[in-house]
């Protein structure tokens, strides 16, 4: 009977595989999941996150996963990091928390489906659960945010203060001109009755 040792969830933190450490002798054939978190994934503005997902499979074709794979979870972890990586690098850190819900979206895992179907199992969904961020980059991302809040109120507000000239502005104007037609209309009542 062959014995199976595949990475496997630590005890003390379920989002991290441990090589070796998921001994067995009865393949599962039921779906399953793991947490999965990728480590140090670097923006095109040299931003680092920590990506956290959660990834759905089934076992397809138990021939083609003993052909192919000694390890079908460490390969399907290892796809998930390659997937992650080209799909942040393309972006800034700004860009990246845009596109997170892309995430979401199995046509994001190129990389980690082409495996996974090599190796004889389905992945029927990838959950994007967040990111986390050092403090220092997560304090300057709230900072930017504040200044671009208070910017966007100060336009806002100077935008108020501007249409309330333009419309007294206006008025006065409209005054004006009333007030001229009136003279106008004075003046030629004036003649017509000295004439």
């Amino acid at each position: 009977m062959h014995e199976f040792s595949w990475h496997g969830t630590d005890p003390a933190n379920k989002t991290r595989l441990v090589p070796n450490s998921w001994k067995f002798r009865n393949l599962k054939v039921v779906p399953d999941q793991f947490y999965y978190n990728v480590e140090e994934v670097r923006t095109f503005d040299d931003a680092l996150v920590k990506v956290k997902l959660m990834l759905f499979y089934e076992l397809s074709d138990i021939e083609l996963m003993l052909q192919q794979t000694r390890d079908p979870i460490a390969d399907m972890a290892n796809g998930l990091t390659a997937d992650v990586i080209a799909f942040a690098s393309q972006l800034t850190y700004e860009e990246f928390l845009e596109k997170t819900g892309e995430l979401n979206i199995l046509e994001s895992y190129p990389q980690l489906l082409a495996r996974a179907k090599s190796n004889g199992y389905h992945v029927s969904k990838v959950v994007y659960r967040g990111y986390q961020a050092p403090q220092r980059l997560q304090n300057m991302h709230d900072d930017a945010n504040r200044t671009r809040t208070q910017l966007k109120l100060s336009v806002e507000q100077e935008e108020q203060q501007q249409d309330m000239t333009d419309m007294k502005l206006e008025a006065e104007l409209q005054s004006m001109k009333m007030e001229h037609k009136l003279k106008i209309q004075q003046v030629e009542h004036s003649r017509k009755i000295e004439l």
